[in-house]
């Protein structure tokens, strides 16, 4: 009876972790994807040479963060391969681009990227069955 109990308990804790850890991820992303709205909304209102392509980064990154509040592991994984694409193409056009201060200003939005990419890596191990079907890529360019 007493080993019952035990198992009980032990179980039970693991559960509360494993419960605390998950709102832990969510909370952390949802902070950082918020930081990504703000840097790719002023960077989008501040751009003119591209602007198209700024916007829609700025409204993927919106569509991010509502799914991150709404969504799944999984819709989660997927939104952010998305905004991902969406941040390369932005990228390249910033790159390509003979404006040093859309470099320099976007050197913010990367910064929020980059905390996105670091919490996505958390929030994706902690559904590892979707980790083992390859629902999410470690990027190295990204990955601390």
């Amino acid at each position: 009876m007493i080993f019952v109990r035990s198992s009980v308990t032990v179980t039970s804790a693991l559960v509360l972790v494993t419960l605390a850890s998950c709102a832990t991820t969510h909370s952390n992303m949802m902070t950082s994807a918020g930081g990504l709205v703000r840097s790719a909304d002023a960077f989008a209102s501040d751009t003119r040479d591209y602007s198209q392509d700024a916007r829609e980064f700025a409204d993927q990154a919106h569509d991010f963060r509502e799914t991150v509040d709404r969504a799944g592991d999984r819709e989660v994984i997927l939104a952010y391969e998305q905004l991902w694409r969406r941040y390369q193409a932005l990228r390249h056009e910033v790159e390509r681009s003979d404006s040093q201060q859309a470099r320099v200003d976007f050197k913010s939005v990367t910064r929020a990227f980059r905390d996105v990419v670091r919490e996505i890596s958390r929030y994706a191990d902690a559904d590892s069955a979707l980790y083992a079907r390859g629902g999410y890529q470690h990027d190295p360019y990204y990955d601390p």
